[in-house]
C-alpha cells in the first residue's frame, strides 16, 4: 500500500506539471492489480452472474485522475474487459480484435484518419468498445446483445509524424472509424506495476 500512495503522488505531480503546459492531450495511466476482495460488491456480483468459467483478474485503475475498477478475462474465445466505476456501476465493455478482422470498409477509414495525424503508425492493440446504459450493458454477456450498444474502437499504436519521433498514442474512433479523440500515453500499460 505504501508503494502505491508514493507512486500515486508521484503520478498526481507528474500530472499537475503537464497540465500547467497545456498539455491536455497526454494520458497517464496506472493500472494495480487488486484482490476481488477490494473491488465493490456490486462490481464483484455482475462478474458472479455471469458464470464465467474462466478465472477473472481484477484490477484498479488510475487514469488522468479518473478511477476506476476492471474485469479481465476470456468469454467465448475472445479477451474482455468490463470496466465499472468506483461504486461499481458498469461503464463499458471492451473486446479486443484484430484490425484484419474489421470490416474492409472500417479498415480502409481508419488507416484513411490515422494517415492524417501520423506519417507512419503500427497498431499495438485494437479493441471494439461497446457502451450502453445499465441495463443493455448486463445484457451484453447473456444475450449477446450488442446492436443497442454504441460501437467505438479503442486503438492503442506506435506512430510518428512529421514534427516528432515514434511515441505511443491511445486513439478513440467512432463505428465508422471517424476520429473522436487522440493523446499521447506517457506511462504505457506494460510499465504499470501488477502486484
Amino acid at each position: 500500500m505504501i508503494k502505491f500512495i508514493l507512486i500515486f503522488s508521484l503520478l498526481m505531480l507528474s500530472q499537475q506539471n503537464n497540465s500547467l503546459y497545456g498539455q491536455s492531450k497526454e494520458k497517464i495511466e496506472l493500472e494495480i492489480h487488486v484482490s476481488s476482495s477490494e473491488v465493490p460488491d456490486k462490481a464483484l456480483k455482475f462478474i458472479e452472474n455471469q458464470n464465467f468459467n474462466n478465472r477473472v483478474k481484477w484490477y484498479y485503475e488510475i487514469t488522468s485522475g479518473r478511477k476506476s475498477y476492471e474485469a479481465k478475462f476470456n468469454f467465448k474465445g475472445d479477451f474482455h474487459s468490463v470496466e465499472f466505476d468506483t461504486l461499481g456501476n458498469i461503464e463499458d465493455i471492451e473486446v479486443i480484435s484484430k484490425f484484419k478482422n474489421l470490416d474492409k470498409n472500417i479498415q480502409k477509414s481508419l488507416d484513411k484518419n490515422l494517415l492524417n495525424i501520423f506519417k507512419k503508425y503500427k497498431i499495438i492493440k485494437l479493441q471494439r468498445q461497446y457502451i450502453g446504459n445499465q441495463h443493455e450493458l448486463e445484457t451484453f454477456f447473456k444475450k449477446s446483445n450488442i446492436q443497442s450498444l454504441k460501437l467505438n474502437f479503442e486503438i492503442e499504436l506506435e506512430g510518428k509524424n512529421e514534427k516528432s519521433s515514434w511515441n505511443i498514442y491511445e486513439i478513440l474512433t467512432n463505428s465508422t472509424g471517424e476520429i473522436i479523440q487522440y493523446r499521447e500515453i506517457s506511462m504505457r500499460p506494460t510499465d504499470n506495476l501488477n502486484y
